[in-house]
């Protein structure tokens, strides 16, 4: 399973493949720029009421879609083909009793762990 992932996740992929398939939806950016200043690779272009645009120097790390205040960032690891290896992963990691846990949300852009909601 590591090994499809580290295939399909590979870096050269990254830069001549994925990244073209990052988009945010018209509909729900904001056109904040958020995405593209929190970029640690600076790999999205964005000007002030445009769209964001990613470009080959992305290294697929996500922060964009993590930090996108509106959800707006669709990005290749939603595809249905990656859905099994994503949810492998989760699962192993639950089973792994040398790994501490906090159960978490993303809301507007922000994790937020949801355990101390639970205890009040």
């Amino acid at each position: 399973m590591y090994a499809f992932e580290r295939v399909a996740t590979h870096p050269v992929l990254v830069r001549r493949f994925y990244y073209r398939f990052f988009r945010a939806d018209p509909a729900r950016c904001t056109r904040c720029g958020k995405c593209a200043r929190d970029c640690p690779a600076r790999a999205i272009a964005w000007e002030r009421g445009g769209l964001p645009a990613w470009g080959p120097e992305c290294v697929l790390c996500l922060n964009c879609a993590m930090t996108c205040p509106e959800s707006a960032v669709d990005c290749p690891l939603d595809w249905a083909i990656f859905r099994p290896f994503i949810s492998w992963n989760v699962r192993r990691a639950l089973r792994d009793p040398t790994l501490d846990r906090e159960r978490v949300e993303l809301r507007r852009g922000r994790i937020v762990s949801t355990d101390a909601s639970e205890d009040a």
